[in-house]
């Protein structure tokens, strides 16, 4: 008889179930950083805080890859110029992130990037341009015309 699927976006009703599965989660989660580190040679930080016994739990792929170096490399990569290379997630992204293909997303914010990058910025404006005149041109064929028989 196979089990029963938990509704994995919904919090654990009951204290010692909720304990059990922070604990095999939490295992779960520092392998799959290591492996992702390991596999992918990034660096990783993995930083899991226990409200309820104030525990923290730390994890970095490198001895030099710290809190402080996470921190500058959010700041550099939320730079307006490198804020492509920005990605935030929060608990509220859950549905989103069960839902999406990121290698779809990653390449087509390249493409995009790198068609902005290949053309100068005044063709690259000017197409933009062109494209905004020719939504306007269809938004006005496409409203009535005012009568002409009003005194």
């Amino acid at each position: 008889m196979p089990r029963k699927k938990l509704d994995r976006s919904v919090a654990i009703a009951d204290q010692k179930k909720k304990q059990i599965a922070f604990c095999r989660q939490k295992k779960e989660l520092i392998k799959k950083a290591v492996e992702l580190s390991n596999m992918c040679e990034q660096s990783v930080l993995l930083v899991v805080y226990d409200k309820n016994t104030e525990k923290m739990t730390y994890f970095s792929s490198a001895e030099d890859f710290s809190l402080a170096a996470a921190h500058n490399a959010k700041e550099k990569a939320k730079q307006p110029h490198n804020i492509h290379k920005f990605e935030r997630f929060t608990n509220e992204n859950y549905d989103d992130l069960c839902k999406k293909d990121f290698r779809e997303v990653r390449y087509k914010r390249e493409k995009v990037y790198n068609d902005a990058q290949e053309l100068n910025e005044a063709n690259y404006f000017s197409k933009r341009q062109k494209k905004s005149d020719a939504k306007t041109e269809d938004s006005k064929s496409t409203t009535p015309a005012s009568s002409e028989d009003s005194p």
